[in-house]
């Protein structure tokens, strides 16, 4: 393993305060179950998903909100070698909010 396997982590920690709950449970469950770990481990492995993020979340205008979002989703990149460094993502957070474009507004600009 490298240090990706633990910007994936940090992910999951930034999911956690933006949400308020752990990544892959469902709203009220406190433990995921062996037979939930099993599907969270196929979805991650066999698809690339990504854990739900509620609109709140993904739709926020907020500039720290939109900051942490796209932290995470940079840290939660599928494939390892493209997530950044931990230095990247201090670097990324330590940059005004107001300054961060997020996905979507890059979709919408192209």
């Amino acid at each position: 393993f490298t240090e990706k396997v633990d910007i994936y982590g940090l992910g999951n920690i930034i999911y956690r305060l933006l949400v308020g709950r752990g990544p892959w449970k469902k709203p009220g469950q406190t433990r995921l179950n062996a037979t939930d770990k099993d599907e969270v481990a196929h979805l991650k492995r066999e698809n690339g998903s990504l854990p739900h993020v509620p609109q709140g979340v993904l739709n926020s205008t907020n500039p720290s909100i939109v900051l942490m979002r796209e932290a995470m989703y940079r840290c939660y990149r599928f494939n390892p070698n493209n997530r950044p460094s931990a230095r990247e993502i201090v670097s990324f957070l330590k940059q005004p909010p107001k300054n961060v474009t997020s996905i979507a507004e890059r979709k919408t600009a192209n």
